[in-house]
């Protein structure tokens, strides 16, 4: 992942979103799910860290106390190898789940985005993305549940708009 995502407001107007920049996430509460202020990255002596690789996030030390998270979005950017910037979306721009964890430090709440190896069509211009779950897999992401199932989730159906041009990057899958 490259480091930019959008949300699509009201109006269509897309909000970018870049590495320490403030959005809401969800969280699970203990009761229900609630939206939250977060600010994007772990602040680290290094820098700031904006992704979290699923193979390793739960064994870093980094994110031994991190919680999980919900990071909600209708699209992200990536750069192919000409540096052409690459929208990528869901078919009608559903809404996207990005599994993260987040974590308090002193008053600001901090999130990243976990990524997974790409899928056919991504892994021609990049060699990771978001976890981009299902909206009943993102429920129980929050809730502490399939831990495995929701981390081994391979997101098929995206689609691309390069140069304007509109991509169809996969046959729908009437099981999804």
């Amino acid at each position: 992942m490259c480091g930019q995502y959008y949300i699509l407001r009201q109006n269509k107007v897309r909000e970018v979103m870049k590495p320490s920049m403030t959005t809401e996430i969800m969280l699970y509460d203990g009761k229900r799910i609630v939206l939250k202020q977060a600010r994007w990255g772990y602040t680290h002596p290094k820098g700031v860290v904006i992704n979290a690789r699923k193979e390793t996030v739960f064994e870093k030390s980094m994110f031994k106390e991190s919680v999980r998270c919900i990071i909600l979005a209708s699209g992200y950017y990536e750069f192919d190898q000409t540096h052409l910037k690459v929208d990528v979306f869901l078919p009608h721009h559903q809404k996207m789940y990005f599994a993260g964890v987040c974590r308090q430090v002193n008053d600001t709440l901090e999130y990243v985005v976990i990524t997974t190896t790409p899928n056919d069509y991504i892994k021609t211009f990049h060699d990771r993305m978001p976890l981009i779950l299902k909206q009943e897999k993102a429920m129980s992401w929050l809730m502490g549940e399939d831990l495995n199932e929701v981390l081994n989730t391979v997101t098929s159906n995206t689609q691309m708009l390069r140069d304007y041009q509109q991509v169809q990057l996969f046959e729908e899958d009437e099981n999804e």
